[in-house]
């Protein structure tokens, strides 16, 4: 083994230098944030201590025009770390860019798949290494993906893994050599969903959050073994939803991220009970701003709004504004700093390309530039956007959204206004709504017309796209009605109409979806998922007594003592959303086929029972330990506090209570596997013959 406390105390040194001559990024806590490089890998790891380590960096491609500028807008100029998980392109492309740049230099630590050992392990910046894979020929051979840099980060309790390209190999040893640090928070899925899975060991790591670097339509469409589908969803995240693992109790969906969908996955943990993360999306991905982090651009803006018309006559003449926000460390000052046009740079579309400021803009306030433009002479579409500039010297900060401008030498009619809310045939909608639609291209104006007697309309012309009827009467149906109109004339709208709500509470539910098995043996416990939709309106909870209750037969006790699931903790469902009505069964003892139904109830002098029944689930429960023997050698199988300790060679498989496979393995020698409480049968095949266990943790 290479000596360790030589290369941690070189770490600790370089890492003092730096801190006394490079301004830090401020944190609060540890984070980790995964960029959207597509099939590739990089995440920026921020410490309590506001030092940075850059994880890989996708291709140079996506380096450029992902990470480096997230990083330059975040004041990240030099990384205190950086770790090159194996020699691929997908992984260290940008690392060229980076020494060009100067954000790696020769006081940056570099860490690569040969750095370490395995099971190295060690603390910097108060946060706990754990190298659970690095290149070993030995084992691996040559390939590089087998040999990448693998690691286990703790801080307060907080878990996080990632293991660059990892194989199988990797994942097994560390799950046979280190059960105990195997569970994660948060897990880095390997290869970006692109190579080989270990379900047995996602299955074991339990975690709360899985991120794939990676983007649905790859992993599910095109990945080398399709696992997205066929394995990892429902073998990890349904499996752990319908076997008590720790994934988020927010529902199924939010125990992963594709970076390649969600964008930048910002995770922050100050300890193992206060962390979480979010993410933003791909296109917003220069957006993501912490208030904590250090302003290091001293000239900076932030788009904030702007008020141009859609539409223009040849040489026509109106005022617009942009409001943009002063987000550096400098004061804007005149002459130098204006507003200036964009798409395409400096041009002169609108009859000028520079716009002054009316007075001096301190850090963290706004100006609204308002100013006269002309259209031009040829009819045509023209691009309308704008960007702070210090006059000769640079552009600085967002671009105003750009908004395409169309020209005509006459003003066209007015198209169809298009509805919004409420919806058209609606029912159930609140007497004190307002009535909102999109405006017609070309409008300039619009005519509402509303009323109960769709022959008779009561007509108002405005300028704004909402409309308040006041308050509506109960049990009414309402018809209305958007003309839109210019100085060429007007275009009618269709007729719209809606119902409200009645003068009582309405109790309607939906059935949306369970997961429940279809055999269970007797006595086993599992959790199951039923999960309804509120189409009455009136909310929920167990203020008004609304339960889930047992069917098929009537208020049976087959899976639970009491047939009512009751809602806990003050929990409420409005009108059009949905629960998940997560629950505990076990099954009865005697062996049969067993229905398994529920609908929705209010009692208490309510209404009873209401809305959909969910799907019937004929479950059957049988003894699935029929005609397996004890093993002629009970020393060759045993449970050792919460493992079962197995002894022999062979090809050893344990089964679940419900006959689902949790372990596979072929041994020599000693097995120890590590489970929860429950039932398991331990099978081991060697030469030819077979030895069956039924066993109970505690």
């Amino acid at each position: 083994m290479k000596s360790l406390f030589l290369k941690i105390g070189t770490i600790v040194c370089l890492a003092v230098i730096f801190s006394l001559t490079v301004k830090t990024v401020e944190a609060a806590e540890l984070r980790i944030i995964h960029a959207p490089v597509q099939s590739g890998d990089c995440a920026l790891i921020i410490f309590p201590n506001g030092k940075t380590m850059l994880i890989d960096t996708g291709k140079e491609d996506k380096f450029t025009d992902v990470v480096e500028p997230f990083l330059l807008r975040h004041c990240v100029t030099h990384l205190d770390y950086f770790v090159n998980s194996h020699p691929h392109g997908d992984h260290v492309e940008g690392q060229i860019v980076m020494e060009a740049s100067g954000m790696i230099d020769g006081a940056t630590i570099i860490w690569d798949w040969k750095t370490f050992d395995y099971e190295d392990e060690f603390t910097i910046e108060d946060v706990n290494f754990f190298i659970y894979n690095t290149r070993d020929t030995d084992f691996h051979g040559t390939d590089a993906n087998e040999n990448s840099l693998a690691f286990r980060m703790e801080y307060n309790g907080f878990v996080y893994q990632t293991g660059g390209d990892e194989g199988l190999a990797s994942m097994n040893r560390f799950r046979a050599d280190h059960p105990e640090l195997v569970p994660a928070h948060v897990r880095k899925i390997a290869h970006h969903m692109w190579g080989p899975l270990s379900v047995p060991f996602l299955r074991d790591v339990d975690a709360y959050l899985y991120v794939t670097t990676n983007s649905v339509n790859i992993v599910g469409y095109g990945g080398k073994y399709d696992d997205w589908d066929d394995k990892f969803i429902p073998d990890v995240i349904e499996w752990s939803y319908a076997n008590g693992g720790r994934m988020d109790d927010l529902g199924y969906g939010q125990g992963y991220v594709l970076t390649g969908v969600d964008g930048f996955v910002s995770i922050w943990a100050n300890d193992s009970s206060d962390w979480g993360y979010t993410s933003d999306t791909y296109n917003n991905r220069f957006a993501y701003n912490e208030p904590d982090w250090t302003n290091c651009q001293a000239l900076n803006a932030d788009f904030e709004s702007q008020s141009a018309p859609a539409n223009m006559l040849i040489n026509e003449t109106v005022s617009v504004d942009v409001t943009m926000t002063n987000t550096g460390s400098e004061t804007w000052t005149a002459p130098d700093i204006m507003l200036g046009s964009q798409n395409a740079e400096d041009n002169t579309i609108w009859g000028l390309n520079r716009v002054s400021l009316s007075g001096d803009v301190d850090p963290g306030e706004d100006i609204t530039f308002t100013f006269d433009i002309t259209a031009p002479a040829t009819e045509g579409t023209y691009e309308f956007q704008w960007q702070m500039t210090d006059d000769g010297v640079e552009f600085f900060g967002e671009m105003s959204e750009n908004i395409s401008i169309i020209v005509t030498e006459t003003l066209p009619m007015p198209n169809q206004a298009t509805i919004i809310s409420p919806a058209d045939g609606g029912i159930n909608v609140l007497i004190d709504s307002d009535l909102m639609w999109n405006a017609g291209t070309y409008a300039d104006s619009h005519e509402v017309l509303f009323g109960t007697d769709p022959g008779n309309l009561i007509s108002t012309t405005q300028s704004g796209t909402s409309y308040d009827p006041g308050t509506m009467a109960y049990s009414t149906t309402y018809y209305w009605q958007i003309n839109e109109t210019n100085a060429t004339g007007t275009t009618n709208g269709e007729l719209w109409s809606f119902t409200t709500e009645p003068d009582f509470d309405v109790f309607d539910a939906e059935f949306i979806s369970q997961s429940v098995p279809s055999s269970l043996a007797p006595g086993e416990e599992v959790i199951v998922t039923v999960t309804m939709k509120n189409t009455g309106n009136t909310s929920w909870s167990e203020a008004v007594s609304i339960k889930l209750f047992a069917e098929n037969p009537n208020a049976n006790t087959n899976w639970v003592d009491n047939p009512r699931i009751k809602f806990t903790g003050g929990q409420s469902v409005a009108p059009g959303e949905t629960w998940d009505f997560v629950f505990e069964l076990t099954a009865p003892l005697v062996e049969d086929t067993y229905n398994f139904q529920w609908r929705m109830l209010q009692e208490g002098g309510g209404v009873g029972k209401f809305g959909d029944f969910t799907d019937n689930v004929s479950i059957e429960v049988s003894d699935i330990y029929t005609g397996i023997k004890e093993n002629s050698n009970p020393n060759s199988i045993s449970v050792l506090g919460n493992q079962i300790v197995v002894k022999g060679n062979g090809s050893l498989n344990i089964f679940n209570f419900s006959g689902g496979l949790v372990h596979q393995s072929e041994m020599r020698g000693t097995d120890s596997v590590s489970l929860r409480s429950g039932n398991y049968i331990v099978r081991l095949v060697s030469k030819g013959h077979t030895t069956k266990r039924k066993v109970f943790i505690y």
